[in-house]
């Protein structure tokens, strides 16, 4: 079996804490539900890409905003038991980190998030510094924080260093932002302005120079195109306790496989299965327990 474990992938973005609650229904309007005691999870694009990425045995350093606040340890101890290298560009600053809302169904694992986009608050670390010290072998971006995005974008840039995309959703910085990008995975909700229609983004994305693009759509089919190919790759259908997170950790396996020789085709649906095997278990963490990686690598 070949190892990666030291190539070295830098995610920047958004650490959030996730509060879920599991429902039998999506309530309405002016009622009160009463639930099960909900679930308290450190999470965010970026985060639990890393999460993903060091499962499978890669190296995952994290460049996020944490801060002091009474939930730090939280972070602090998610960070260790997931094997995350952090660098906090909140250190030492009074700060609450970004507070999610989930509430998940029982019965299908669909679910509502209620939360915002954070802004930039005073970045206190040096990113050449970060980026001498660990040389990564690759960047992940999720698009928040695009000072600071659009900042490692250009040092990678200088450095040869390709850059990975989430395309959760479309955000007013990313026209400044994709032209660094070699690699877009976006979901089927990333909808530039004047797109309609998946081959409209696809059009808009290439026209911005990114030469690989991928687009998920849950359970349903992955469309992907690059220079010399094109196609959809089917998903295998699981059990589905769980969607939180699962394109996260897609893009956490992507960034593992992607370091690997395989095409990009290939790589796309080795993360698709670690995505949907996490569908099969509740929360974001409960599937790094239940499953081993030496499933996957075989």
């Amino acid at each position: 079996m070949i190892s990666f474990s030291d190539m070295t992938t830098l995610f920047a973005g958004l650490s959030t804490l996730d509060i879920q609650y599991f429902v039998d229904k999506f309530p309405g309007s002016n009622t009160k539900t009463k639930t099960e005691e909900p679930q308290l999870l450190v999470g965010g694009p970026a985060t639990n890409a890393a999460v993903a990425n060091s499962f499978m045995g890669g190296k995952s350093v994290l460049y996020s905003g944490v801060g002091n606040s009474p939930f730090k340890d939280m972070f602090v101890k998610d960070f260790e038991t997931c094997n995350i290298k952090h660098f906090d560009f909140y250190a030492g600053k009074e700060q609450l980190p970004v507070l999610t809302s989930v509430i998940t169904s029982k019965n299908s694992g669909d679910r509502n998030i209620f939360t915002y986009n954070p802004v930039t608050n005073g970045v206190n670390l040096d990113l050449v510094a970060i980026m001498n010290e660990i040389k990564p072998d690759q960047i992940f971006i999720d698009g928040f924080y695009s000072e600071v995005a659009v900042l490692l974008c250009k040092i990678a840039k200088e450095n040869n260093i390709p850059v990975v995309f989430d395309g959760g959703s479309w955000k007013q910085q990313l026209p400044e932002l994709l032209p660094y990008i070699d690699i877009a995975i976006c979901s089927a909700n990333f909808y530039p302005p004047a797109c309609k229609t998946k081959q409209d983004v696809i059009n808009f994305l290439k026209q911005t120079g990114i030469k690989k693009i991928a687009i998920t759509n849950g359970a349903k089919e992955i469309y992907y195109e690059e220079e010399n190919d094109h196609g959809k790759i089917k998903v295998s259908p699981v059990n589905v306790v769980d969607t939180l997170g699962a394109g996260d950790f897609f893009h956490g396996a992507f960034c593992f496989y992607n370091l690997q020789d395989n095409s990009f085709k290939e790589k796309l649906k080795q993360a698709s299965v670690i995505a949907s095997k996490s569908c099969e278990y509740p929360g974001t963490r409960e599937w790094l327990k239940k499953l081993r990686k030496e499933a996957f690598l075989s």
